[in-house]
């Protein structure tokens, strides 16, 4: 066998493998995009207590009964921690309702 009897043979194993490599990629396309749909985070959040608005008035007029919120770093006189770690539950609260309302 000479040299040039295997051009066409080599044209055609490069031209049939570059037809292979492009199905490939095209499928593997699919599926990473595929992949992408299922790897979107799914929040998993507690569920929230729904109390009575008595239940809140209550605890409002509690609240202002205990002052103003520490601040985080220091306890300063006439000040309540209660109410800072009462501030923060509330945030809690309203950032996992905003994921529930987003998903």
């Amino acid at each position: 066998m000479t040299l040039v009897s295997l051009i066409p043979l080599t044209a055609c194993v490069t031209t049939a493998f570059s037809g292979v490599g492009a199905i490939a990629t095209g499928v593997g396309s699919y599926y990473d995009y595929k992949t992408y749909e299922k790897s979107q985070p799914n929040f998993v959040t507690p569920p929230l207590e729904n109390y009575s608005k008595e239940i809140r008035n209550k605890a409002a007029d509690e609240m202002d009964s205990l002052g103003v919120a520490c601040p985080r770093a220091e306890i300063i006189a006439g000040c309540s921690a209660v109410v800072t770690l009462i501030n923060d539950y509330a945030t809690l609260r309203r950032k996992v309702k905003e994921v529930k309302d987003d998903n």
